[in-house]
């Protein structure tokens, strides 16, 4: 017993210094700028009543989650720079955790200590999880939605359903753009399903888990559309410069 419990603590080290090097990365220096115009946005709502909050959000491009656990966490703790932005550091750390979870899944531990070191480092990671916004939230519920996806593949069990269906339904309630990841699950699961000899009890589960999360949001999308605006550029941005905009953006992460 011994000797197990120090093999798994030998196991488990890498990812938990990780854990600690991400947490560090995300909360130093997050009360070094002032907040900004976004950032405020989300500071002025927080400070609205929920109702407020969700007529609001109907007429916005993003949904209400997240401004709602802002409004509790601003009712909780106050303000303050760090303060606000400790949510998003917070959400950011478990990302990387998650993301650990999902590349050991795809591809063993070390797959998935070096997908936890990518995101630890990330610059563009750094960057999101130091704002007052729900880009790192939406992260990390996309990625706990698609390791819960694929351990309902390979293993079943009421437990990775549950854990689908309520990262899926709070990835679109956080963040519209967060679409396309159950779609790409949609796409992959006949390839997990035939390697596991296509039981008919995990498409049964697979099927039920797309109807209730989409149960979970399709209400707030009947609500919000008929009143969303509508949003444009005055010019459309060229191919070439939005591909650099975006690499360097991954590279370098984002200016304040």
């Amino acid at each position: 017993m011994p000797d197990r419990s120090t093999a798994l603590r030998r196991e488990n080290l890498p990812i938990l210094l990780l854990l600690l090097l991400a947490f560090g990365l995300r909360v130093w220096g997050s009360a070094d700028h002032n907040i900004w115009w976004d950032e405020g946005v989300g500071v002025w709502l927080a400070r609205l009543p929920a109702s407020t909050i969700l007529h609001w959000t109907a007429h916005d491009v993003h949904p209400p989650l997240y401004y709602l656990l802002l409004r509790g966490w601003w009712l909780l703790v106050g303000e303050g720079e760090f303060v606000l932005r400790f949510p998003s550091a917070a959400a950011g750390t478990l990302g990387v955790a998650l993301a650990y979870g999902l590349g050991r899944a795809l591809g063993g531990r070390r797959a998935g200590v070096l997908t936890a070191l990518f995101l630890t480092l990330s610059r563009f990671h750094i960057t999101w999880s130091q704002e007052v916004r729900m880009y790192t939230c939406a992260t990390t519920l996309s990625t706990g939605a698609l390791w819960a996806a694929v351990r309902m593949w390979r293993r079943g069990g009421w437990r990775a359903w549950i854990a689908y269906v309520l990262t899926t339904a709070g990835s679109l309630w956080t963040l519209y753009l967060t679409g396309p990841v159950p779609l790409i699950a949609n796409l992959a699961f006949p390839l997990g399903w035939l390697q596991e000899g296509r039981p008919r009890r995990r498409l049964i589960h697979w099927a039920t888990a797309q109807v209730a999360a989409s149960a979970l949001f399709i209400p707030w999308a009947a609500y919000a559309l008929p009143r969303m605006h509508t949003w444009s550029t005055d010019q459309p941005v060229p191919s070439p410069f939005f591909a650099h905009l975006y690499s360097t953006t991954l590279a370098v992460g984002v200016p304040v």
